[in-house]
């Protein structure tokens, strides 16, 4: 364009995508726990907010953790949000609890 001398151009969501295909929650819905598994990325904390965006839930684990399981038995039934943190990314999931 006459005029404009710089171009910049943005990805939007290609990491987050990328991340969210190798992070997997199982069950979901779940009863009293639930696991998070990743294929690539060593998870360092498992945080979990209700609806509101209250943090109801905090774990954190040992570098090069790919598998976590995480006790739910105390929370009430309902949608929660599940973030996942890595080294220096992180990814939020929707999981039931039953």
């Amino acid at each position: 364009m006459p005029g404009m001398d710089t171009c910049y151009i943005y990805s939007v969501g290609t990491n987050e995508i990328i991340m969210a295909d190798q992070i997997k929650i199982f069950p979901n819905p779940a009863r009293d726990k639930f696991e998070v598994r990743s294929a690539e990325f060593g998870i360092d904390k498992i945080e979990l907010f209700d609806i509101m965006g209250r943090k109801v839930l905090e774990q954190e684990y040992p570098t090069n953790t790919t598998d976590a399981e995480v006790d739910i038995s105390h929370l009430e039934s309902g949608s929660y949000y599940c973030r996942i943190s890595t080294l220096n990314k992180s990814i939020t999931k929707k999981i039931l609890i039953r």
